[in-house]
């Protein structure tokens, strides 16, 4: 009997888990970044601090993250968005997001931002550490 409603069980999850329909799948994709706020010069013990600003499209779409990689003196920052498949109907209506990052630099120099906008193309800021 109760081999027989743990077999039960098991179709009903795996009928509901098909994949068949997309109603409700969200995709993470990476957004424009549209402006940045980032300072020109820093003391070094001081941190960078930034705000990037980046637009949703329509109704279907919220942000999700900010990804930051440093490789020495430069930093790449992407921000993400999670996008609703399966909706029949998105209401049209653009929304700005601010991102906040920080990154803290353990020696002085040019420290170079670049932060997503498509593939191959960044918004470009230097910011000079003293």
């Amino acid at each position: 009997m109760r081999r027989t409603i743990l077999i039960l069980v098991m179709v009903a999850a795996a009928i509901s888990c098909s994949g068949d329909e997309e109603d409700g799948l969200i995709v993470t994709e990476p957004m424009y970044s549209v402006s940045v706020e980032i300072p020109d010069t820093i003391s070094l013990g001081e941190q960078i601090n930034y705000m990037a600003q980046a637009s949703l499209l329509n109704a279907c779409e919220h942000y999700s993250h900010l990804a930051q990689s440093a490789y020495g003196h430069e930093t790449y920052v992407t921000l993400y968005k999670n996008r609703h498949i399966g909706h029949e109907y998105c209401a049209d209506e653009v929304t700005t997001i601010e991102a906040i990052g920080a990154y803290h630099p353990n020696v002085v120099g040019t420290y170079t931002f670049n932060f997503w906008r498509t593939e191959g193309e960044f918004l470009i800021r230097e910011v000079v550490v003293r």
